[in-house]
């Protein structure tokens, strides 16, 4: 499953469509109003490291890689980050 949310580029999101509409394991949204049930069942976790987002993965205890975002300012990032130091949590910073 992949969940590219409201503002993921239209480009982008046809591209995954097209690829997931090719293959009978994999699915995508771009809108869910309550990810916990996803996030529950998931067996890994690719997200941006919004602060509520790392938090639900915490909480679910989730093998995750943390993409922040960084632009227009990395501001989303600072609470998450101190994360790292206890939880089981994979971070891939942007360099742009």
């Amino acid at each position: 499953m992949i969940l590219t949310g409201p503002y993921f580029p239209e480009s982008d999101r046809a591209e995954l469509e097209r690829t997931a509409g090719r293959r009978t394991d994999m699915r995508t949204l771009s809108f869910l109003p309550e990810t916990a049930p996803l996030l529950e069942r998931a067996d890994q976790i690719v997200a941006m490291g919004g602060y509520n987002t790392v938090m639900e993965v915490l909480s679910y205890r989730k093998r995750a890689l943390i993409v922040p975002r960084v632009s227009p300012g990395p501001s989303s990032w600072s609470g998450p980050r101190s994360s790292l130091n206890w939880a089981t949590l994979t971070c891939c910073i942007p360099t742009s």
